[in-house]
């Protein structure tokens, strides 16, 4: 894991133990465009093989700014859409979206669904699509849109990554600055755990080192 200074800097700048702010909705943005190759990788193990990592990526944060589905709050969340290249050449959008409001959002599912077919219908591509949730509630892990009528039925899957789902061990086995950016996250659901000043320093101390 070999990052340069400014990288590390914007890394950690979010790894701060504290509750959700929308200014760190920018530094949420700011990584994913920095370390979108890391990402990837975190995510799909063949990323290397499967994506055209090399060719780089292109951010549509215009085109995904006019076909958005509307959020309880447009500040508590992070969206991305992301062309990446594959191996064959294709074009592929790849869909990040990230939910940092820690609430359950009943509307969660269809507005994943409504991204998938308002950027089809726009771009004609195929579409990967990764929710990321970072709230605290056991029983609150949308993962599909399902809706059926009398023969008629769509059901949308989706990637996602429920941070209260996982231990502090999980992160530590991958090698990868987002297991890092994800623990962090994760430690700002526990807070209740850092029990004084000197732990919650030592354990910054200690993802600071892991990013070297």
């Amino acid at each position: 894991m070999i990052l340069d200074n400014k990288k590390k800097i914007k890394l950690r700048n979010l790894m701060t133990i504290k509750t959700y702010k929308p200014k760190r909705d920018i530094l949420w943005k700011g990584i994913l465009e920095d370390l979108f190759d890391e990402f990837l990788r975190y995510f799909y193990e063949d990323a290397d093989d499967f994506f055209d990592l090399a060719k780089g990526f292109e951010f549509l944060d215009k085109e995904l700014s006019r076909i958005s589905p509307k959020s309880i709050s447009k500040d508590r969340l992070v969206d991305k859409l992301v062309k990446v290249y594959l191996k064959d050449g294709t074009e592929v959008w790849l869909l990040v979206h990230v939910e940092i409001q820690g609430y359950n959002d009943e509307l969660f599912s269809l507005r994943m669904f409504q991204y998938y077919y308002r950027i089809f219908d726009k771009f004609q591509k195929p579409i990967l699509a990764i929710g990321i949730l970072t709230d605290d509630k056991p029983n609150y892990h949308p993962t599909k849109y399902e809706f059926g009528l009398k023969g008629t039925k769509i059901q949308y899957e989706y990637t996602t990554l429920k941070l209260s789902d996982f231990k502090v061990s999980d992160f530590r086995q991958i090698k990868n600055p987002f297991s890092v950016v994800f623990e962090t996250a994760w430690w700002g659901l526990r807070k209740n755990l850092l029990k004084d000043d000197e732990t919650a320093f030592s354990l910054k101390l200690d993802l600071a080192r892991r990013l070297r």
